[in-house]
């Protein structure tokens, strides 16, 4: 009789064993971030985006589901006046709408929450590739938690956290892959962890050239060995991934199924010009989304991130080669802004769009950190001390801010206070959550007209209510007599449109957010 080892006999078992060993720590993090959801989740105001997006992620159920005739053409190919149908990804928000199918926004922000667990993970499962260390691979998602704006967008932005979470499941492929001894299956899993980053937005499709470039450096590294056939074989492995990536993508968007490869050179052309081109604030001036000055998200970016991270990401780019996770990550970092550079797409509303840049830059800060923790053990004094302070200063702006922490801004402009009449403030306007609540406490009994400055989202907080609302296109009240109370928040300063008597205003660190005048 043979002998064998009973980890011979039952290798799954004992690697999914080891894996949890390892791993279960990371519950010390994701334990209290899921209660803290389900303690805050109704903190939250509804966005300017959101119940448009749930709608078409009802549709698109509709359309997967029931059939409708008239949804299965809309979705699948270009029709006048039917962009935001086509031309976006709307899967993602057909899964909430399966698990919220009564539409409650409340329920869509706790889903929200919920789902960014993934990033923590993913946050924590980089830090532990490179350190080993399950407890030092805490930093990963504690930094992650510490970055304000993308905190602060998770409940009620539906697309941006959900690209970061995605984009960042993609370079975490990138560093498992090659454990992954079966080249067909790595080449799966690279491609289908791709195309969930890219079928949320094409920007997504920019992770085959991070893993083209760091490929192209390990071949001309090692140079030993013939490069043509490995830059052949590379380009046989692009294409695989890519396919992969595209049929991922076209699974969830029918408009890239019904003509992958025409269709998808139309979304690259729509996402490069997005037809916006309204003004914003940037350093005291008002400026034009299309036509924004070249360190645009470079500013925003250094005024909108803890120092923390900052010094620690910048750090962990010019210390490029230093270890192979972090060498991804500042790669990734650095493509993306030559895509910017060399693309020029629309962006506005701050940073948002280049919210998976400040997930990346925090959890690389995190490696570094973990790094000089590591290998320079007379610094760990100090590398602690950094660490305290940062929670400290960062934990000490979340609750001033909340439920706002999108917000947020650091010490380079003194904070919120600095910031106010130099860079745009609350331009979700989530904010007339708190001051609908206020009138409805204060006036609900009298009732009235109400009337909204564009933020059509915001009627529904008076449902039920004596109160009747009007909408005021461009804030415009010339032809409105029988309005009772304007709502005007402080996108482009708004309300100074309006000489009535202010009679209340949410303010965070005393910077108004938005205000409620009585006619």
């Amino acid at each position: 009789m043979h002998s064998f080892h009973k980890k011979q006999f039952l290798p799954h078992i004992y690697s999914t064993k080891h894996f949890f060993i390892k791993r279960w720590i990371f519950l010390l993090i994701l334990i209290p971030y899921i209660v803290w959801s389900f303690l805050t989740y109704k903190d939250f105001g509804i966005t300017v985006d959101e119940p448009i997006e749930y709608g078409f992620g009802e549709m698109l159920y509709n359309r997967n589901f029931g059939r409708d005739p008239l949804l299965l053409k809309d979705f699948a190919y270009e029709g006048k006046d039917s962009r935001e149908i086509w031309a976006y990804n709307h899967f993602h928000t057909m899964l909430l709408y399966i698990f919220n199918d009564t539409g409650s926004i409340e329920n869509y922000h706790l889903l929200n929450l919920l789902f960014f667990s993934l990033s923590l993970y993913v946050a924590y499962e980089l830090v532990f590739q490179f350190s080993r260390n399950s407890k030092l691979s805490l930093l990963g998602p504690i930094i992650l938690l510490l970055t304000p704006r993308l905190i602060g967008d998770i409940p009620a932005n539906v697309k941006d956290p959900v690209f970061s979470t995605y984009y960042l499941f993609g370079l975490l492929a990138i560093v498992l892959a090659p454990k992954i001894k079966n080249n067909f299956i790595r080449l799966i899993f690279l491609g289908v962890s791709f195309g969930l980053a890219a079928s949320m937005r094409i920007l997504g499709y920019g992770l085959l050239f991070v893993y083209l470039v760091l490929k192209l450096i390990d071949i001309f590294h090692k140079r030993d060995e013939a490069p043509l056939k490995k830059i052949l074989n590379l380009g046989f492995e692009l294409t695989i991934i890519f396919s992969f990536s595209l049929l991922v993508h076209a699974i969830q968007m029918p408009f890239v199924a019904s003509n992958p490869t025409m269709h998808l050179l139309r979304l690259m052309e729509v996402s490069k010009d997005y037809p916006w081109r309204g003004p914003m604030l940037y350093l005291g001036q008002v400026v034009q989304a299309g036509q924004l000055p070249w360190h645009y998200p470079l500013v925003w970016s250094a005024v909108i991130t803890p120092l923390f991270i900052l010094f620690f990401g910048l750090i962990g780019i010019f210390r490029f080669s230093s270890n192979k996770v972090g060498r991804i990550l500042a790669l990734s970092l650095l493509v993306n802004y030559a895509l910017y550079y060399l693309i020029k797409p629309n962006i506005y509303d701050g940073v948002r769009h280049l919210l998976f840049t400040l997930a990346i830059m925090s959890v690389l800060a995190a490696i570094t950190w973990t790094d000089f923790w590591i290998k320079r053990k007379k610094l760990r004094k100090w590398l602690l001390l950094s660490f305290v302070i940062n929670v400290f200063l960062v934990g000490h702006q979340f609750l001033k801010l909340h439920p706002y922490e999108y917000i947020y801004f650091n010490e380079f402009v003194s904070y919120l206070p600095g910031a106010y009449n130099k860079f745009e403030t609350d331009y979700w306007g989530a904010s007339y959550l708190e001051a609908s609540k206020w009138l409805l406490e204060k006036r609900g009994n009298r009732g009235g007209v109400v009337a909204l400055c564009g933020k059509t989202h915001a009627g529904r907080y008076f449902n039920g209510s004596k109160f009747r609302i009007v909408l005021l296109p461009n804030c415009d009240i010339s032809e409105k007599d029988d309005l009772n109370y304007i709502f005007s928040y402080g996108k482009n300063n708004e309300w100074t449109r309006f000489k009535e008597k202010e009679i209340y205003s949410v303010s965070r660190q005393g910077v108004p957010l938005v205000k409620i005048f009585e006619l």
